[in-house]
């Protein structure tokens, strides 16, 4: 079996990592086929208007895939994670095999971990909200660099406090679950843990409850 080669930043990712990962904001990322040893690296980067102001839940996807003619990244489309929408660049390129792969990514989101036997994850040495190349050991183990990863975290925080659960006696997990449980709607919205997105009983939740493709 072949696999990905090896560069001084690049990390495999667990499943609970890629979620957080895919949708921060300049992610970049290669899934492999562990049984072809195909792959296809991806980026997703947030949209901003034409005064420079990040769109909410706008992304712009784009692929690069073992084969492909254009021997680079190509547009494939616009996600919208707020209406659950995938706008493609034009109809035909929904026949791309990275516009297939992509668009089954969104409807196995909750699931992936069903596919980790045949498919890794990873990323690619470069910080999943502000691309910056990541130096730490740290941060190359979770894909997203120290301060990045304490905005995100406030981010999560500040959604839980307005929600009326945080509790600041209680550990970050512990206040993430107990958010889930008073409002679902915060699943996909926190930065969740191995431990918390795995648990029996967040099984239920969905991030694409009913996905469009225009």
């Amino acid at each position: 079996m072949s696999v990905v080669k090896s560069s001084t930043a690049r990390k495999p990712l667990t499943v609970a990592q890629f979620r957080n990962f895919i949708f921060a904001g300049r992610s970049v990322f290669t899934l492999e086929n562990k049984e072809t040893g195909n792959y296809i690296t991806f980026k997703v980067k947030e949209v901003k208007d034409r005064n420079r102001k990040v769109i909410p839940g706008q992304f712009a996807i784009q692929c690069k895939a073992l084969g492909d003619k254009n021997y680079g990244y190509e547009f494939m489309g616009f996600m919208n994670t707020l209406k659950s929408e995938f706008r493609p660049r034009y109809q035909g390129i929904k026949e791309h095999v990275g516009f297939k792969t992509f668009w089954w990514i969104l409807k196995n989101f909750e699931r992936l971990e069903d596919f980790e036997a045949k498919m890794a994850m990873y990323h690619e040495g470069a910080c999943a909200t502000c691309g910056m190349p990541l130096t730490t050991p740290e941060s190359i183990e979770k894909g997203i660099g120290p301060i990045c990863e304490r905005r995100v975290l406030d981010k999560s925080i500040k959604l839980m406090q307005e929600a009326g659960t945080y509790d600041p006696k209680l550990s970050y997990d512990d206040n993430c679950r107990k958010a889930i449980r008073a409002d679902a709607s915060l699943w996909g919205k926190l930065i969740l843990s191995d431990e918390v997105q795995s648990a029996k009983e967040n099984k239920v939740h969905r991030m694409f409850e009913s996905l469009k493709c225009w």
